[in-house]
């Protein structure tokens, strides 16, 4: 009987030996894996932070519809500005065409006179 308790203690001893190796094995798993986690949530937080600053300075549909209005509502008035500065420039030219006329035969008069 005393070698089979001994034997069965030695099994024990060995089942133990298994066990023991195993938790080791499972808390460097454990480490690894809580490592990762941290990396992991690290990552998430400043990702979740890049994202928060894009929708701050990202435009939406909404404000995009805005600045089309906006532009639709001056474009004509750009456009009459355009057109007022054209005729404007034809008026000059004209007048200056005229002026430049009058001159030449202001300078021929002046030249018989004389």
């Amino acid at each position: 009987m005393e070698d089979e308790m001994k034997q069965v203690l030695s099994a024990m001893r060995s089942e133990f030996r298994k066990v023991h190796s195993e938790l080791a094995s499972l808390r460097e798993s454990h480490r690894e894996l809580s490592g990762l986690t941290r990396r992991t949530a690290v990552q998430v937080a400043k990702l979740a932070g890049g994202v928060s600053d894009i929708k701050h300075v990202m435009a939406t549909k909404d404000d995009i519809s805005g600045v089309h209005s906006a532009l639709d509502a001056f474009l004509p008035e750009i456009e009459a500005s355009r057109r007022e500065r054209l005729a404007r420039s034809d008026a000059y030219i004209f007048h200056q065409d005229r002026l430049d006329g009058h001159e030449r035969r202001l300078s021929r008069l002046e030249g018989r006179r004389a």
